[in-house]
């Protein structure tokens, strides 16, 4: 993922979002770094069910 993460946003993603359907979870990156939650409003609820 490390390798990834950079190359996404270089390419013109304005967030990379990891999921974790385990843990149900996710992680959100930007060009500053990591994010608390994504910037765009979206309902995750129910995808890992």
């Amino acid at each position: 993922m490390a390798t990834r993460l950079p190359r996404h946003l270089a390419a013109g993603a304005l967030e990379t979002w990891i999921a974790y359907p385990q843990s149900k979870r996710f992680e959100f990156f930007a060009h500053s770094g990591a994010l608390q939650q994504s910037r765009f409003a979206l309902d995750f609820s129910g995808l890992f069910d």
